[in-house]
């Protein structure tokens, strides 16, 4: 589950796309064939030994909630051992294709248990990422495990993507929002969303305004709903 959550919280994924749901979705589930490796541009995604050491990872959304097919997203490695796209991206990877049966077609929440193997699912997931913030502690998570969903991780992504400065188009890229829907995720309490806000607002303490190209004191009505003069008079 560590790995899958961990390639679902990069590419902001829907829980939809990384487990097994119930229900019909136009969201496709993903398979082992829609993850790609690279290395210094070459192709080496059938070579298992050394998938692990890509500097890119492509993942091709086949089917989505906004109607794109077949949409590729492409992530470099990351300097961390565990918090990286590719490492984690091929450790399922081979981890599936070392199951006895499992092909390129499998689906990427596929694992084994004893003799049997299964495909890991929403309910059981949210109880395990539920018990694991019940052992942090809502003090030291700042939220109440019951509060936690499996769509956390896709809002967790666009708002670490915020605050590392990332530019808004590019969490709509990554994210594969059609839109700037994706700011009712961003939790506008955390302190480190508005760090240094307030002392920016005071580095500029005075600003020009230039007047109005107007022809007579004619009035206008301001943002605040109230009517101004114009600040120019042309004869």
């Amino acid at each position: 589950m560590g790995p899958l959550i961990i390639l679902a919280f990069f590419f902001a994924m829907r829980s939809c796309e990384y487990l097994t749901i119930h229900g019909e979705r136009r969201t496709k589930l993903l398979r082992i064939h829609d993850i790609r490796f690279f290395q210094e541009r070459k192709d080496i995604t059938q070579n298992r030994a050394t998938n692990h050491l890509a500097d890119i990872i492509c993942i091709t959304f086949r089917d989505q909630k906004n109607g794109e097919k077949d949409e590729t997203i492409t992530l470099s490695r990351t300097t961390d051992p565990i918090m990286c796209p590719v490492r984690q991206g091929a450790c399922i990877v081979n981890r599936i294709l070392a199951i006895p049966g499992q092909t390129a077609d499998s689906t990427i929440n596929t694992y084994q248990s004893g003799n049997h193997t299964y495909t890991l699912k929403s309910e059981t997931a949210i109880k395990r990422v539920r018990k694991l913030a019940t052992a942090l502690g809502s003090d030291q998570l700042g939220h109440d495990p019951l509060d936690i969903g499996l769509h956390s991780i896709r809002s967790a992504a666009a708002m670490a993507m915020i605050l590392s400065g990332v530019p808004n188009y590019m969490v709509m890229l990554i994210g594969r929002w059609k839109s700037d829907a994706f700011l009712i995720y961003i939790c506008k309490q955390v302190a480190e969303f508005t760090k240094s806000v307030s002392q920016k607002m005071i580095t500029t303490t005075t600003f020009f305004h230039p007047p109005a190209n107007t022809i007579a004191f004619t009035s206008r009505s301001t943002m605040a709903g109230r009517d101004a003069h114009a600040t120019a008079h042309l004869t």
